[in-house]
C-alpha cells in the first residue's frame, strides 16, 4: 500500500507528515464535497495518555477502508486509489470531524 500523505499535525498517527495508523478509516457515506469526508482513525494526540502514544508505531498503511460510497474511489468498502491519498484539515483538529480526505472525487449519476 502507498504511504497516506497527511497534514493534520494534531493526529498521533502522523509521523513526519505520513500516515503511521496501519488501517485507516474515511467516512462520509453521502458527502458531496470534500469538507463532508473525515478520517475516523484520527486520534488527537494531545488528548491521549502517554502510556497510549507509545503504542503508535511508524510504519505504512495496510488498507483504507473507505465509507464514502459518493467517491469514485469507492470500491466494495475500500478506496481504489492507488496512490496519493491525502488527509488535511482547516485549522485546527481537535475531532475527527475536524478531518477531510483531499483526494475525494464525488462519482457523476
Amino acid at each position: 500500500m502507498p504511504k497516506i500523505s497527511c497534514s493534520v499535525v494534531s493526529c498521533s498517527y502522523n509521523q513526519g507528515n505520513i500516515c503511521s495508523a496501519s488501517i485507516l478509516n474515511i467516512v462520509g457515506a453521502k458527502a458531496n464535497i470534500t469538507e463532508e469526508t473525515s478520517c475516523s482513525t484520527y486520534i488527537n494526540k494531545e488528548k491521549i495518555s502517554n502510556a497510549v502514544d507509545d503504542k503508535v508505531k511508524t510504519g505504512e498503511t495496510e488498507a483504507v477502508l473507505c465509507e464514502v460510497e459518493t467517491c469514485i474511489y469507492h470500491v466494495r468498502s475500500h478506496c481504489s486509489l492507488a496512490d496519493g491519498i491525502e488527509v488535511s484539515n482547516l485549522g485546527e483538529a481537535e475531532t475527527y470531524r475536524d478531518t477531510d480526505c483531499l483526494s475525494f472525487e464525488r462519482r457523476s449519476e
